[in-house]
Order: C-alpha cells, then sequence, then structure tokens
C-alpha cells in the first residue's frame, strides 16, 4: 500500500467490519415504551465500519435512559463534500428536527463539528440551519444535557473505573 497509494508501511490501520452497526441497529429490537426523548442516531462513517461496539453502547445507555432510538439510512457528514458545496445531506436533517428528534453523533468529532458549526458557517445562521445545528449533539455532551435536565439515570451496575 506505501508504494501504490502512500500509507505507510508501520500505520496501523482501523479494522473493517462485514457486521457494520447498520446492520446490527436493523436487527435491534428497542424495548422503550414510554420515552422521554427521542433521538435519531447518526452514527458516522467511522462507527459504522470501524466502531460497531461504540454505537452499541450509545444505543445501550440511551435506551436505558428511556430514549427512543431510530437508525434511518445514513449518509457522511459531510466534512469531505464542504469544499465542492454538497449542502443537501445537512439540509435533509431537518425533517427529523421538525418530528421532535434531537440528532445524536456517535463518531469522531469532526463530524458534530461539522454539523453543528461548519454547515452554519457556509449556510448562514438562518431559522431553519440553526435549528439543526442546536438539535444536534456529540453523544457524550447528549448525556450532560440530560443530566442537567435530571433525567439521567445514574443507577450503574457496575463500578466505573
Amino acid at each position: 500500500m506505501e508504494k501504490i497509494i502512500g500509507i505507510h508501511r508501520k500505520r496501523i490501520l482501523p479494522k473493517f467490519t462485514i457486521n457494520t452497526f447498520g446492520k446490527w441497529f436493523n436487527g435491534h429490537k428497542s424495548t422503550i415504551s414510554n420515552p422521554i426523548e427521542k433521538v435519531v442516531i447518526f452514527g458516522t462513517c467511522f462507527t459504522n465500519a470501524h466502531d460497531v461496539e461504540l454505537g452499541k453502547a450509545a444505543v445501550a445507555i440511551l435506551e436505558h435512559n428511556d430514549v427512543e432510538c431510530i437508525y434511518p439510512p445514513q449518509q457522511c457528514c459531510g466534512a469531505p463534500y464542504l469544499s465542492p458545496g454538497d449542502f443537501d445531506g445537512f439540509k435533509r436533517l431537518r425533517k427529523w428536527v421538525d418530528k421532535g428528534y434531537k440528532i445524536i453523533v456517535t463518531g469522531p468529532p469532526t463530524c458534530s463539528l461539522t454539523l453543528k458549526k461548519e454547515y452554519p458557517d457556509y449556510l448562514g445562521y438562518n431559522e431553519s440551519i440553526q435549528k439543526i445545528a442546536v438539535s444536534t449533539f456529540d453523544v457524550s455532551e447528549y448525556l450532560v444535557y440530560l443530566h442537567k435536565q435530571q433525567q439521567l439515570k445514574t443507577d450503574f451496575k457496575n463500578e466505573i473505573g
């Protein structure tokens, strides 16, 4: 790979998985009957293909806290597409926000930063764009949000650390 595409031979590459987070979620059965909130999981390319366990853990924690999770067909956060001006994917997120969902990003901070800051910078801070940006949370940021709302369950079964 070093000679053909320029990746150094000592570079440790992320593992690809055949059983993606999307496949796992499609087979996942939620038991939430009375959700306190509902979220769209934005699994990111990295979580979907490389860190499936992160996605599973996020869903487990959210569902433990009575948060309904859905995982619609995904697209890239768009970071690689900003320069050429591909903004349609971002605008499609508005339909979920209009239905009362928060957007929860499970992957690298670049993805949540793109959705929260970069798109609004490119598209302007009109009401529609701002509504998407303020409804987007990194998964850990969302847990802090729940805690501030006094809705985060802290009845941990195992000791942390």
